[in-house]
């Protein structure tokens, strides 16, 4: 959905920034704060209330994404990929995307970066390609019909782990190899 495409009471994903390729927050649409359109496309404002908060804020267009159906095969925000810490810290925000080109987008930005993270993604289907080149990119790939995300056991156990790191408890060392034999299995 387009800007103009947007009504009231519509369900949307929050982008953080116009020129990011994913959204982690979502809200309701519940009125149209200024419908002008600028020279060089749509800068229609929404007053949009996100979830859990108890009042609407302007938004520009450029920062929502319209969302079909719960469920919808295929529907904007099908697409979604977490970056899970290999220290034990908190997994990231979920990030959904549009379509598979915006995620494969996505994970060669993350692996050029080379960060100490393991990413994983999630999607209504992959075609044969687009699984390989995942799976060579070190990424954790998943479809709808599978689990496809870190269990929350594993997430709890590595947690247990730097927290027993942080105390003193376990050498970095003995941190490194536990963290390993989770990561492993």
């Amino acid at each position: 959905m387009t800007a103009t495409q947007l009504h009231i009471g519509d369900r949307v994903g929050i982008k953080d920034g116009a020129d990011f390729l994913h959204w982690s927050r979502f809200g309701v649409i519940t009125g149209i704060a200024d419908d002008r359109e600028a020279s060089g496309g749509s800068a229609v404002t929404f007053d949009v209330r996100e979830d859990g908060e108890p009042a609407a804020v302007h938004m520009v267009s450029s920062l929502l994404v319209g969302l079909g159906q719960p469920g919808q095969e295929g529907a904007p925000g099908a697409w979604s990929a977490q970056a899970f810490p290999t220290d034990g810290d908190r997994p990231g925000a979920m990030m959904y995307f549009e379509n598979t080109a915006d995620v494969l987008e996505f994970v060669v930005e993350f692996v050029d970066l080379r960060l100490d993270e393991k990413l994983k993604v999630q999607g209504p289907a992959w075609t044969e390609e687009e699984r390989t080149r995942l799976l060579d990119a070190g990424v954790e790939v998943g479809h709808d019909g599978d689990a496809g995300s870190c269990p929350v056991s594993l997430v709890d156990e590595l947690a247990k782990l730097a927290d027993l790191r942080r105390q003193g408890l376990l050498s970095e060392t003995e941190f490194q190899a536990a963290k390993t034999r989770l990561l492993s299995s």
